[in-house]
């Protein structure tokens, strides 16, 4: 009967032991899943962030692009204008260039303001929009 007992007693011993160990590489199993995870959620927005940024920067690139062209037809069409004594038609070009150069302002303006306003799982989204409404009342 003492052979039984002691053998029954390492038995519990090394089921209490091996649950506890069990438990224990769990446990940490399961905190490198979560801070896994949470690392691959932090990678995607970083992705999502600079795929946006660089979206962006082409959009501003190829805008800036298009108004730089514009700029400079009606800049040579105004010298023309200018060169001929033609100033109402010159002054009809520089006032062209003048809304022209309005728009592109606004629309950096805007761009700049959109990159600097950022969502956080912090802030969410409500904040952020007020955040985007207030700094472009600043602006306007």
């Amino acid at each position: 009967m003492n052979l039984w007992l002691g053998t029954l007693l390492v038995l519990v011993a090394i089921t209490i032991g091996a649950f506890i160990f069990s438990t224990i590489i769990f446990g940490i199993i399961d905190r490198m899943q979560r801070q896994l995870g949470e690392r691959e959620r932090e990678l995607a927005v970083s992705r999502a962030v600079a795929e946006e940024r660089e979206r962006i920067a082409r959009e501003m690139h190829d805008g800036l692009g298009q108004v730089l062209g514009y700029v400079n037809t009606k800049v040579q069409a105004a010298k023309e204008h200018m060169d001929r004594g033609e100033s109402a038609s010159a002054q009809t070009h520089l006032q062209q260039l003048e809304e022209a150069a309005r728009e592109v302002y606004a629309d950096i303006r805007e761009a700049i303001l959109g990159l600097r306003t950022t969502l956080s799982e912090e802030r969410g989204l409500m904040p952020a929009v007020g955040q985007y409404l207030h700094q472009y009342s600043l602006q306007s």
